[in-house]
């Protein structure tokens, strides 16, 4: 297993893969209305996390030592993988060769508490063998990642004609990127153009989403229907984020 592709699993360097952050600001520049660039380049990196994983990356020993500590993955996870594994690689082995590991260390965890002793203890037993001792590894890439695009993010709004780019972008943080980004130690001019634009956003989709209901009272349901009609799905998508899918 090369080290490049092992940095598409574990935690990348801030050298590998986007050096020069050029897939970051190029997915701001071609955000679409309520489309979080950072959202989009976190949700690229890592569908490519998991397809290497599909495809090769299970067989890899060290991962699957790990693995057996974290009791596999979360069940997102779980179930990405799988999706990845069988319908775009068509490889379950790896994935069957990790679940044989896990399923082994469940039968021993759900045998080795001897029967008796105090009401409780036993279930207690088993409960703590069956608890995964670290957390899911692509829950801790992906929060590695977030952290490192967000740097470099914050680092290229410092300039004067990317900020220009960002504000006259169609997309935005979305408000859980928003608020991340608000707690790091982020100059205010850059701070200034967050906010301003997120604002500006929000008194546009305010304005879309009482157009929305105006246009459901009867007495207005005729009037053609037009921009507003996606201002709830946009709301949704400017609150939530769209990654992690």
């Amino acid at each position: 297993m090369g080290l490049l592709d092992f940095e598409k699993y574990a935690s990348e360097r801030r050298t590998s893969g986007d050096p020069h952050g050029t897939k970051l600001r190029d997915a701001v520049r071609t955000a679409q209305r309520s489309e979080c660039p950072l959202c989009t380049v976190l949700d690229e990196q890592e569908r490519a996390r998991l397809h290497w994983l599909a495809y090769e990356g299970l067989t890899d020993v060290g991962l699957r030592k790990k693995l057996r500590a974290s009791k596999g993955f979360c069940r997102r996870h779980f179930r990405m993988l799988f999706d990845a594994a069988s319908g775009q690689i068509y490889n379950l082995a790896g994935v069957a060769d990790v679940m044989s590991d896990l399923v082994r260390d469940d039968i021993e965890a759900l045998t080795s508490a001897a029967p008796g002793g105090k009401r409780g203890r036993r279930a207690q037993k088993v409960v703590a063998a069956l608890r995964a001792r670290t957390r899911c590894r692509l829950c801790e890439a992906a929060d590695e990642a977030t952290e490192r695009k967000l740097r470099t993010l914050l680092e290229a709004l410092a300039d004067d004609a990317f900020r220009a780019e960002y504000a006259a972008s169609p997309g935005l943080l979305c408000r859980p990127h928003l608020v991340i980004a608000l707690t790091r130690d982020v100059d205010d001019v850059v701070v200034d153009a967050l906010v301003g634009k997120h604002l500006a956003t929000l008194e546009a989709e305010r304005d879309g989403l009482a157009e929305y209901l105006r246009k459901r009272n009867h007495r207005f349901a005729a009037e053609p229907k037009g921009d507003e009609q996606e201002a709830p799905l946009r709301s949704v998508k400017n609150f939530a984020g769209t990654w992690p899918g």
